[in-house]
């Protein structure tokens, strides 16, 4: 409390100044000693403004001196001792403009005000010794801090290395988290954070970042806070700004930057998630340019290479929908089909299905993804090792009120029936669980119509054997049952009454058909639907 005496402060600025003045260019025999003193004083205002105390008079232009003057001095001494506590002193120094210039204006929504000298101050510090790991870490903590004033933004774009200062700070320092956390978000802040950002000042940005990931393709970190970095900023509150900043990704090559880093880097589960979430960003953007600059093959064979090395739910979720988006915007949906089925995506479809059955947005997109790529012979042999037809007919009794999801699986399981042969059914409850969908759902009419659909494929696929099995499944109790529901879906009718043909070619049936009434519910259905051909054919056929 005592800092808010400016006496006091001037008393202590003046014996800092003359320390300045006779340490630093001058040629003492305490230079170490000194300048410990100057450190301490800049401790003492951070910390003093880190309490919420703001003094009456300028702590900045001070600050400002002592590190150009410290700049100075360490490019031209050679005592390693005193150059050290020089180098450290810049590292508080730095730090404590980042502290004063973000307390400033605590309580406005405005952005601080920046000393005029201080980007310049930060950007001759940091060149005076790129090596300095932590002085290039202070030192891009406070250029970050600058660029929530828009003055001082379009100062370190403009000045004369500005952003370079940034770069190299990088490229010095390419395995160190803390100079690249907050170098990457220093570049960050120079558009996110700014009002007016120009296109010019968000590609310059942009480019670096890619030019950074391209040139240092195997540097784990590197990629990990670049990848971070681009989802920034395209993650925004603002959704016209990330659509801007999409723009300008796309436009220098950043998908194919970052479908790269996905195939470089499998085995990093960080950069893989951070990878997908920057591709998901652009499958949820309004422009269709954007989510179609997505389908190319390296981009499938990323997103599933992902999907095979990360377990990770989040991660699954967003890789399937990337997937789904792509189908959707692709011209040619069959050229996406033959690359997904080519990259071995069912096996790795399946398997995130069965590793997180609860996730009703992750087996939601694996059903879409599935029914639009289908299953090709060659694939079939997979999907009945991975216990495919089960892992779907599960979802049938594991998802309570989520009628859709179920509706889905039944649309799946349908396709599955007329293409795959009868060995993938063999083992799964299919009839069961399908009934039993039915009977919780019994007015959803277009779940029953999915359903009923799949029972007659299954049925065809091994007639004898699934007519016994539909017996002691109660299919023909909810069979009759969705006649009654729905008498006005020719769907429906047509439907149920194929399957009861089929049934009633079975002698342990006909107790049940009878007991059910079976035979008024075919009647019924000829009788209401007198100009359908398909009803009236399978109602006559099964009567």
């Amino acid at each position: 409390a005592s800092m808010e005496d400016s006496g006091l402060f001037n008393f202590m600025a003046g014996i800092m100044g003359q320390y300045v003045e006779n340490t630093l260019t001058g040629n003492t025999l305490h230079q170490e000693q000194e300048i410990n003193v100057i450190i301490s004083f800049c401790m003492l205002i951070a910390k003093v403004h880190h309490k919420g105390h703001v003094p009456q008079f300028d702590v900045i232009e001070p600050i400002v001196k002592v590190m150009q003057s410290t700049a100075g001095f360490i490019m031209g001494n050679t005592k390693i001792q005193a150059a050290r506590a020089a180098e450290y002193l810049l590292v508080v120094a730095c730090s404590t403009l980042s502290i004063l210039h973000s307390k400033s204006n605590k309580g406005s929504k405005a952005p601080p005000n920046v000393s005029p000298n201080a980007v310049d101050a930060v950007v001759r510090v940091m060149q005076s010794n790129p090596k300095s790991s932590r002085l290039q870490a202070s030192g891009c903590g406070a250029l970050g801090t600058f660029a929530a004033n828009n003055e001082q933004r379009y100062r370190i774009m403009k000045i004369p290395r500005g952003t370079d200062v940034i770069k190299v700070a990088i490229l010095e320092h390419e395995e160190d988290v803390t100079v690249l956390e907050q170098a990457f978000l220093a570049l960050y802040n120079l558009c996110a954070l700014a009002n007016d950002a120009t296109a010019e000042d968000i590609n310059v940005v942009i480019d670096i970042v890619l030019g950074l990931m391209r040139s240092y393709p195997y540097s784990d970190k590197l990629q990990e806070e670049a990848c971070r970095t681009l989802w920034m900023f395209v993650t925004t509150t603002d959704i016209h700004k990330n659509e801007k900043h999409m723009d300008a990704i796309s436009a220098a090559g950043g998908i194919d930057t970052v479908t790269n880093t996905m195939r470089e880097h499998t085995r990093v589960k960080t950069i893989q998630e951070g990878c997908v979430s920057i591709l998901y960003s652009f499958c949820e953007a309004s422009s269709q340019e954007l989510q179609r600059a997505l389908v190319t093959q390296n981009m499938i064979s990323s997103i599933i290479g992902a999907m095979k090395h990360n377990s990770n739910v989040n991660m699954q979720e967003k890789a399937m929908s990337i997937l789904v988006a792509l189908l959707k915007v692709s011209e040619s949906n069959y050229s996406i089909q033959m690359i997904v089925l080519a990259e071995g995506s069912v096996q790795s479809i399946l398997h995130a299905m069965s590793s997180y059955p609860k996730s009703a947005r992750l087996l939601k997109d694996a059903l879409t993804v599935l029914l639009h790529v289908g299953i090709d012979q060659e694939n079939e042999e997979h999907f009945h090792e991975s216990g495919g037809v089960k892992v779907i007919a599960d979802i049938l009794c594991t998802h309570g009120d989520d009628v859709d999801l179920k509706k889905d699986a039944c649309s799946v399981l349908s396709y599955l029936a007329m293409s795959l042969s009868k060995k993938c059914f063999l083992q799964a409850d299919v009839l069961k669980n399908i009934a039993g969908a039915l009977y919780a759902h019994p007015q959803h009419k277009e779940l029953n119509e999915c359903g009923l659909h799949t029972i007659w494929n299954v049925l065809i696929k091994d007639a004898k054997r699934n007519r016994a099995l539909a017996g002691r499944a109660n299919i023909i109790d909810v069979v009759v049952s969705a006649m009654h529901n729905h008498i006005e879906s020719e769907n429906i009718q047509e439907r149920s009454c194929g399957i009861l043909w089929s049934l009633s070619s079975e002698r342990e049936n006909l107790e049940t058909l009878n007991r059910t009434g079976a035979v008024k519910g075919v009647i019924n259905a000829i009788l209401s639907h007198v100009f359908s051909l398909s009803v009236q054919e399978q109602g006559i056929g099964a009567l």
